[in-house]
Protein backbone atom coordinates (compact mmCIF):
# COMPACT_ATOMS: atom_id res chain seq x y z
CA UNK A 1 0.00 0.00 0.00
CA UNK A 2 1.23 3.46 -0.80
CA UNK A 3 1.98 6.12 1.76
CA UNK A 4 2.05 9.86 1.32
CA UNK A 5 5.37 11.56 2.20
CA UNK A 6 4.02 15.10 2.39
CA UNK A 7 1.49 14.59 5.16
CA UNK A 8 3.91 14.94 8.09
CA UNK A 9 2.61 12.80 10.95
CA UNK A 10 0.14 11.12 8.59
CA UNK A 11 2.99 9.76 6.45
CA UNK A 12 2.99 6.41 8.25
CA UNK A 13 -0.68 5.82 7.52
CA UNK A 14 -1.54 3.94 4.32
CA UNK A 15 -3.82 5.76 1.93
CA UNK A 16 -7.27 4.41 1.24
CA UNK A 17 -7.72 2.31 -1.89
CA UNK A 18 -10.92 2.94 -3.84
CA UNK A 19 -13.00 0.82 -6.16
CA UNK A 20 -12.15 1.01 -9.85
CA UNK A 21 -13.99 3.73 -11.85
CA UNK A 22 -15.49 1.06 -14.13
CA UNK A 23 -17.56 -0.14 -11.15
CA UNK A 24 -19.97 2.74 -11.82
CA UNK A 25 -20.64 1.42 -15.32
CA UNK A 26 -21.08 -2.12 -13.98
CA UNK A 27 -23.68 -0.98 -11.43
CA UNK A 28 -25.48 1.20 -13.99
CA UNK A 29 -25.73 -1.66 -16.46
CA UNK A 30 -27.08 -3.95 -13.73
CA UNK A 31 -29.73 -1.36 -12.79
CA UNK A 32 -30.89 -0.94 -16.40
CA UNK A 33 -31.02 -4.70 -17.03
CA UNK A 34 -32.93 -5.21 -13.78
CA UNK A 35 -35.43 -2.49 -14.69
CA UNK A 36 -35.99 -3.88 -18.20
CA UNK A 37 -36.48 -7.45 -16.94
CA UNK A 38 -38.69 -6.26 -14.08
CA UNK A 39 -40.84 -4.16 -16.41
CA UNK A 40 -41.28 -7.03 -18.88
CA UNK A 41 -42.27 -9.45 -16.10
CA UNK A 42 -44.61 -6.86 -14.54
CA UNK A 43 -46.37 -6.15 -17.86
CA UNK A 44 -46.63 -9.85 -18.76
CA UNK A 45 -48.11 -10.69 -15.34
CA UNK A 46 -50.59 -7.80 -15.64
CA UNK A 47 -51.68 -8.89 -19.11
CA UNK A 48 -52.26 -12.45 -17.88
CA UNK A 49 -54.31 -11.04 -15.01
CA UNK A 50 -56.27 -8.73 -17.35
CA UNK A 51 -57.16 -11.65 -19.63
CA UNK A 52 -58.92 -13.46 -16.78
CA UNK A 53 -60.27 -10.42 -14.96
CA UNK A 54 -63.27 -8.16 -15.16
CA UNK A 55 -61.15 -5.19 -14.03
CA UNK A 56 -59.43 -4.68 -17.42
CA UNK A 57 -58.77 -0.94 -17.58
CA UNK A 58 -58.07 -0.59 -13.88
CA UNK A 59 -55.47 -3.36 -14.05
CA UNK A 60 -53.76 -1.67 -17.00
CA UNK A 61 -53.53 1.55 -14.96
CA UNK A 62 -51.95 -0.32 -12.05
CA UNK A 63 -49.58 -2.02 -14.52
CA UNK A 64 -48.52 1.34 -15.95
CA UNK A 65 -47.98 2.71 -12.43
CA UNK A 66 -45.86 -0.32 -11.55
CA UNK A 67 -43.73 0.17 -14.66
CA UNK A 68 -43.27 3.80 -13.69
CA UNK A 69 -42.06 2.80 -10.23
CA UNK A 70 -39.59 0.30 -11.72
CA UNK A 71 -38.23 2.85 -14.18
CA UNK A 72 -37.94 5.51 -11.44
CA UNK A 73 -36.06 3.00 -9.25
CA UNK A 74 -33.69 2.32 -12.13
CA UNK A 75 -33.10 6.04 -12.55
CA UNK A 76 -32.31 6.35 -8.85
CA UNK A 77 -29.83 3.47 -8.96
CA UNK A 78 -28.17 4.81 -12.11
CA UNK A 79 -27.83 8.31 -10.69
CA UNK A 80 -26.44 7.19 -7.30
CA UNK A 81 -23.82 4.76 -8.68
CA UNK A 82 -20.95 7.32 -8.53
CA UNK A 83 -21.79 8.13 -4.91
CA UNK A 84 -21.91 4.41 -4.01
CA UNK A 85 -18.48 3.90 -5.59
CA UNK A 86 -17.04 6.89 -3.73
CA UNK A 87 -18.25 5.47 -0.42
CA UNK A 88 -16.24 2.23 -0.79
CA UNK A 89 -12.64 2.21 0.47
CA UNK A 90 -10.19 -0.25 1.99
CA UNK A 91 -6.67 -0.30 3.42
CA UNK A 92 -4.26 -2.41 5.42
CA UNK A 93 -3.21 -0.66 8.61
CA UNK A 94 -1.82 -1.77 11.97
CA UNK A 95 -2.21 -5.47 11.22
CA UNK A 96 -5.81 -5.17 10.06
CA UNK A 97 -7.74 -5.00 6.84
CA UNK A 98 -10.17 -2.10 7.15
CA UNK A 99 -13.09 -1.76 4.74
CA UNK A 100 -15.61 1.08 4.78
CA UNK A 101 -18.69 1.44 2.62
CA UNK A 102 -22.15 2.94 2.53
CA UNK A 103 -23.57 5.98 0.81
CA UNK A 104 -26.55 6.31 3.16
CA UNK A 105 -25.73 3.94 6.02
CA UNK A 106 -22.04 3.84 6.84
CA UNK A 107 -20.48 0.45 7.46
CA UNK A 108 -16.97 -0.26 8.74
CA UNK A 109 -15.35 -3.69 9.02
CA UNK A 110 -11.98 -4.56 10.55
CA UNK A 111 -10.36 -7.96 10.12
CA UNK A 112 -7.10 -8.94 11.78
CA UNK A 113 -4.63 -10.06 9.11
CA UNK A 114 -3.75 -13.24 11.01
CA UNK A 115 -7.42 -14.34 10.81
CA UNK A 116 -7.54 -14.09 7.01
CA UNK A 117 -7.32 -17.57 5.49
CA UNK A 118 -7.86 -16.79 1.82
CA UNK A 119 -8.47 -14.10 -0.72
CA UNK A 120 -10.29 -15.25 -3.83
CA UNK A 121 -11.46 -13.42 -6.93
CA UNK A 122 -14.22 -13.97 -9.41
CA UNK A 123 -15.20 -12.20 -12.61
CA UNK A 124 -18.19 -12.91 -14.80
CA UNK A 125 -18.41 -11.79 -18.43
CA UNK A 126 -19.45 -8.21 -17.63
CA UNK A 127 -16.71 -7.75 -15.02
CA UNK A 128 -14.08 -9.23 -17.36
CA UNK A 129 -15.17 -6.88 -20.15
CA UNK A 130 -14.69 -3.92 -17.79
CA UNK A 131 -11.40 -5.25 -16.36
CA UNK A 132 -12.77 -5.80 -12.85
CA UNK A 133 -12.82 -8.61 -10.31
CA UNK A 134 -14.89 -9.30 -7.22
CA UNK A 135 -12.68 -9.98 -4.19
CA UNK A 136 -13.83 -12.30 -1.40
CA UNK A 137 -11.82 -12.31 1.85
CA UNK A 138 -12.47 -15.33 4.07
CA UNK A 139 -11.57 -15.61 7.73
CA UNK A 140 -10.68 -18.70 9.73
CA UNK A 141 -12.99 -19.79 12.51
CA UNK A 142 -16.13 -18.25 11.06
CA UNK A 143 -18.43 -18.40 8.10
CA UNK A 144 -18.08 -14.67 7.57
CA UNK A 145 -16.66 -13.32 4.39
CA UNK A 146 -15.97 -9.83 3.19
CA UNK A 147 -16.75 -8.91 -0.42
CA UNK A 148 -15.17 -5.97 -2.24
CA UNK A 149 -17.18 -5.62 -5.48
CA UNK A 150 -15.10 -3.78 -8.11
CA UNK A 151 -11.33 -4.08 -7.89
CA UNK A 152 -8.77 -3.98 -10.68
CA UNK A 153 -6.55 -7.11 -10.91
CA UNK A 154 -3.30 -5.26 -10.10
CA UNK A 155 -4.88 -3.98 -6.86
CA UNK A 156 -5.63 -7.58 -5.87
CA UNK A 157 -1.92 -8.38 -6.13
CA UNK A 158 -1.16 -5.47 -3.77
CA UNK A 159 -3.85 -6.73 -1.39
CA UNK A 160 -2.27 -10.21 -1.42
CA UNK A 161 1.12 -8.70 -0.60
CA UNK A 162 -0.27 -6.54 2.20
CA UNK A 163 -2.08 -9.45 3.80
CA UNK A 164 0.93 -11.74 3.40
CA UNK A 165 -0.76 -14.48 1.36
CA UNK A 166 1.65 -14.24 -1.59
Amino acid sequence: MATSPDLGAEADRPLWCRLAPATVRLWREAAVVGAVVGTVVWVAAAEVFVAGSRFGDHTRTVSAAGCGVLIAGCGLLVSTAPRRRASWRYRIREGRLEVRSGALWSRSRLIDLDRITSISTSAGPRRRRLGLVRVVVRCGGSLDQLVIPGVEPHAVALLHEGVGLV
